[in-house]
């Protein structure tokens, strides 16, 4: 019972983020359109709609990580470390050169490529391992 109602808040948490991120990035594109002057202060669309889709990938695995610590567990510790000090080491390598890009780019590369995927499979697997997780 339990996991058919964080599931469902799962999803219906991650569909809110979205319309809300579609929402924020309609605007940028309809102040980019008129040349309003208040979208200078805003990262380019580009660069915007990659910390969006960040954030959901974020949701999504911290949503998994709450799960599992809620039972006790917590194999997302190792993920987190290598994650931050990939991060922060592309940050240092590309920020100097690129500048909002290089950050962009240093948080939306590890997250995309390597936390959605890792995560997900030590969230399955966890899952799968202990009987705490039964339905």
């Amino acid at each position: 019972v339990l996991d058919k109602v964080f599931f469902r808040g799962v999803l219906q948490s991650l569909a809110l983020l979205m319309l809300g991120s579609s929402t924020v990035f309609a605007t940028v594109k309809y102040l980019e359109s008129i040349s309003s002057p208040y979208i200078e202060r805003v990262l380019p669309p580009y660069l915007f709609a990659a910390l969006m889709l960040v954030g959901l990938v974020g949701h999504v695995l911290s949503s998994e990580a709450f799960y599992l610590r809620a039972h006790k567990n917590e194999p997302f510790m190792g993920l987190s470390v290598f994650l931050g000090v990939l991060t922060a080491f592309l940050a240092i390598v590309m920020i100097p050169d690129f500048g909002a890009a290089g950050a962009v780019i240093s948080y939306s590369i590890p997250t995309l490529l390597i936390g959605l995927p890792w995560g997900t499979i030590v969230f399955i697997r966890s899952r799968n391992q202990t009987s705490l997780f039964e339905q």
